[in-house]
């Protein structure tokens, strides 16, 4: 954990670089999602974020996160965004596993999914990309204090 720790205390601007990009990204990813997913993504979106919900184990949960946002990403049909989403996750693993691990986390992520899953399935663009807007500068405002911390 001491190296993870350093690790991120070193990339703290480019981390920084890449919660701004994602703030601008996922939000618009949703709402293309919301207009081009398939029934058949629909429902896996929704699966895997039930999924996550009732995850048993601590690492779980970030797996299914991962893929909860890969597959909005694949459902927009647009292999930049796609792309994209998968370059944000892999920049942002270190901090999100970092982070410490609680009941009030896992809950406020399973509502924020469970949120942005209602408005894909509403196909409401506008309401998937607010969602989607709120999770992320949720999880920003996290990863943020993690960083402040390691000053």
């Amino acid at each position: 954990m001491a190296y993870l720790l350093v690790d991120l205390r070193r990339s703290r601007q480019k981390i920084a670089e890449v919660l701004d990009f994602r703030r601008a990204l996922e939000p618009e990813v949703a709402r293309v999602a919301a207009e081009d997913a398939t029934p058949d993504e629909l429902a896996g979106v929704a699966d895997v974020c039930e999924r996550g919900t009732h995850a048993a184990s601590d690492s779980e949960p970030m797996r299914h996160d991962t893929d909860f946002h890969l597959r909005i990403a694949q459902a927009s049909h647009n292999r930049c965004f796609i792309e994209a989403v998968e370059q944000v996750r892999l920049a942002l693993s270190e901090a999100l596993v970092a982070l410490p691990e609680s009941g009030l986390w896992h809950d406020r992520t399973a509502r924020e999914h469970a949120a942005i899953v209602e408005a894909l399935t509403r196909r409401d663009g506008g309401a998937a990309a607010a969602a989607m807007l709120r999770h992320v500068e949720n999880t920003a405002k996290s990863i943020r204090a993690l960083l402040n911390a390691l000053r």
